[in-house]
């Protein structure tokens, strides 16, 4: 098992360099920036950021040097990170994610999960895309990100930044379902706000499998109750006409769904007579007394609805992954106020995240004849993986294996949701 951790070490190391080998794509000053022998070269800056935690700037660097005299000072550390595009980071994400093997899949479908989080930014009045007045005169800021994310092989595939005011999640599934190869066929699964015409349609052309919860069907859905039996569980095929043009032949015909001329289809022009055909499983099923849910899917009959519920069960796991990025890999706690080195930690805390996932996963907890099943602990874990990375020698394999915690099935937390200030820990 150290092996295996010595080679994805070795991978998101090769994904450094080859970026730096590409240093004028990188940086703003080609001529000038990371040209001379310094003590924060672009590999080390990059390290760095990739190995924050949630302490200050300058306890983080007294960290990553082993409280050596030679630290570099903050104010060093940040005129070296200026000159870093975002894009660097960007690249050493991909690049990383390219060196994943042995994927994982259900029934022979990649599992891609989309949603979206807003992340806290440092107070700004003048960023009206990204502030929000509230009872304090100061108000807040935050920025929306939208993740893609593998729930199977527990990896983020992908990040999409967007100004809080401006958030479209269905834009940025779309977006990133354009840049999926579909050498390993995908199912995106997805939470109720993202079913539209417009989502389905462009998944359908991309030949793109879905999984997406809709809210309970009435008469005003795009999908209706007259389109589905009348009983309360139901597993049926849906046939409709997407237009624009309410012609009198269409009008007549029950199938069709016409547009608003402000909704967003990108099939039909605004007062095209063309229509668009688009055909819908539509599933519901009961889940407890009371309680249905409703599915839409393109997936054939092979995926049965104890499939299907399986399926969108496992979209939880995009949840819990956002809870473990912002909270145990740091997330919220950034060390900038600048918006570009903003999005630097944004990357830095991924790459965090999908290095220790490939460790927690192959490690294999040894069964005993005890009362749980155990799982590591990852909120350990991400601190263990921050001190391989700067001391591969070290046996992470075992050191994971042993911080474990007990499965306790079946508790259940009321969800609460609040909205958490900036925290910063910016030098200045």
């Amino acid at each position: 098992m150290s092996r295996f951790a010595k080679i994805t070490f070795n991978h998101l190391k090769e994904a450094i360099q080859s970026v730096c080998q590409n240093r004028a794509d990188h940086v703003y000053q080609p001529d000038v920036d990371f040209t001379r022998n310094r003590k924060l070269t672009m590999p080390v800056v990059i390290e760095s950021v990739i190995k924050f935690g949630a302490e200050s700037l300058n306890n983080e660097l007294f960290r990553l040097w082993n409280n050596h005299t030679e630290t570099p000072t903050p104010s060093a550390f940040v005129q070296a990170r200026s000159k870093l595009k975002v894009s660097a980071f960007k690249e050493v994400f991909h690049r990383f994610n390219q060196t994943l093997d042995n994927i994982k899949t259900f029934k022979g479908y990649r599992l891609l999960a989309h949603d979206g989080s807003d992340l806290p930014l440092p107070q700004n009045v003048t960023d009206h895309d990204n502030h929000y007045k509230d009872e304090k005169a100061t108000g807040y800021n935050m920025v929306h990100l939208n993740f893609l994310y593998d729930l199977l092989n527990k990896q983020f595939l992908d990040v999409d930044i967007q100004k809080s005011r401006q958030s479209d999640e269905r834009a940025s599934l779309i977006q990133m379902a354009k840049t999926i190869k579909t050498n390993i066929p995908s199912i995106f699964i997805a939470d109720r706000g993202y079913p539209s015409y417009n989502v389905f349609a462009h998944l359908q052309e991309l030949q793109h499998k879905y999984v997406i919860r809709c809210k309970d069907l009435n008469d005003r859905d795009f999908v209706r109750k007259s389109d589905v039996p009348d009983t309360d569980e139901y597993d049926t095929i849906v046939s409709l006409k997407i237009a624009r043009s309410r012609i009198k032949a269409y009008t007549e015909d029950p199938s069709f769904r016409f547009l608003a001329y402000t909704s967003k289809f990108d099939f039909l022009e605004r007062g095209s007579k063309n229509y668009y055909e688009l055909t819908l499983r539509v599933v519901r099923f009961k889940l407890s007394e009371n309680t249905y849910q409703c599915l839409i899917t393109n997936l054939d009959e092979s995926f049965t609805s104890n499939d299907l519920k399986e399926l969108y069960h496992l979209r939880w796991g995009i949840e819990t992954a956002l809870c473990d990025l912002k909270h145990a890999v740091n997330l919220e706690y950034l060390h900038t106020k600048g918006s570009h080195q903003t999005y630097q930690e944004i990357y830095g805390r991924l790459i965090m995240y999908n290095f220790t996932m490939r460790l927690v996963s192959n490690v294999k907890i040894p069964k005993k004849d005890r009362k749980w099943d155990y799982q590591v602990n990852l909120k350990v874990a991400f601190k263990l993986c921050r001190a391989y990375l700067m001391n591969h020698s070290i046996d992470i394999m075992k050191l994971i294996e042993s911080r474990i915690l007990p499965i306790r099935k079946g508790r259940r937390y009321k969800r609460t949701k609040s909205r958490t200030g900036f925290v910063g820990f910016n030098y200045r």
